[in-house]
């Protein structure tokens, strides 16, 4: 992952940040095996994969890598495929060191007891719908992402319950499954017998585009902000029954659920607004700071 090592001017150490998989998994079982970890107690660990992310590397071409500040926003053609294949090995080579780590669990005799969560934050757009990268959109390609449960010796013929999973979810669910009660206050209902959720909410603001949306088991709302960078449409309505893809518009068509889904909008950010905690400006951070967060995308 040099890459941006390289587009930065050497500013800062990406390998901070973007560690490939084959070195999360090494320090993890390290830490297993080392003084860090309770003995005869339980632990949590939590792993940062990087890995399928842009850049996307070309495991096959050793150097060859697709990176949104090199590219911008290009055509498809040539680079379509090319990038598709390259995340794809992107998630082979993950699936490899997901594997090394499943397998040093089994050899230090800790997986059949061991929880193991596996989520994303976020997928990709291949222009699906005429562009790239992510970030921008709430489209399918980028906000359903894998959310994988194993579960534990002696939980194994608990029931998941049916219905939308969302990351608010995940938090109560390893709650339940360890016999703790979730505080007062967390969000999300549990997967495992909890309440079912008819309804799952997600949002953007993100170089200009603001959006949110509400998606049910049949359809998806977004609302986007008026001129937004990306030239989305101020409301998008899709039956995902027929059209999976997102690619018919039926907002102003007359579907009756348009108005359930807009006031399903407005009640989550009416919530937000009045249940939000005050934010915090430090003044503490330093400019090498700054500049580390501009390098990654996080500031403008």
């Amino acid at each position: 992952h040099s890459v941006l090592s390289r587009v930065t001017g050497g500013k800062m150490n990406v390998s901070d940040f973007y560690q490939p998989a084959e070195s999360v998994t090494d320090t993890a079982l390290e830490w297993v095996d080392g003084s860090g970890r309770p003995r005869n107690a339980p632990f949590f660990l939590f792993l940062h994969y990087m890995d399928p992310h842009d850049p996307f590397m070309d495991w096959a071409n050793p150097g060859v890598g697709y990176a949104r500040v090199q590219l911008g926003d290009p055509e498809p053609e040539p680079y379509r495929e090319k990038m598709i294949d390259a995340y794809r090995q992107e998630i082979e080579y993950l699936d490899e060191h997901l594997g090394r780590l499943i397998a040093g669990l089994k050899e230090r005799k800790l997986y059949d007891d061991t929880l193991v969560v596996l989520t994303s934050d976020h997928g990709e757009e291949f222009f699906e719908h005429r562009n790239w990268w992510h970030g921008r959109t709430l489209y399918d390609e980028v906000i359903h992402v894998p959310l994988i449960v194993k579960l534990p010796k002696g939980k194994a013929n608990t029931s998941m319950r049916a219905g939308l999973a969302r990351h608010v979810d995940i938090a109560p669910t390893i709650l339940s499954i360890a016999g703790l009660e979730a505080p007062e206050g967390m969000q999300g209902k549990s997967l495992i017998g909890g309440e079912q959720v008819t309804s799952s909410y997600a949002e953007v603001d993100f170089e200009g585009n603001d959006l949110q949306s509400v998606r049910t088991d049949t359809h998806k709302l977004v609302r986007a902000n008026k001129d937004n960078p990306r030239g989305l449409a101020a409301v998008e309505l899709y039956d995902l029954t027929v059209d999976p893809g997102e690619q018919q518009n039926l907002a102003g068509t007359g579907e009756a659920i348009e108005g359930l889904l807009q006031k399903a909008v407005d009640d989550m950010q009416q919530f937000v607004e009045a249940n939000a905690a005050e934010p915090i400006v430090s003044t503490t951070i330093d400019q090498s700071d700054i500049e580390q967060l501009e390098a990654l995308g996080y500031l403008e």
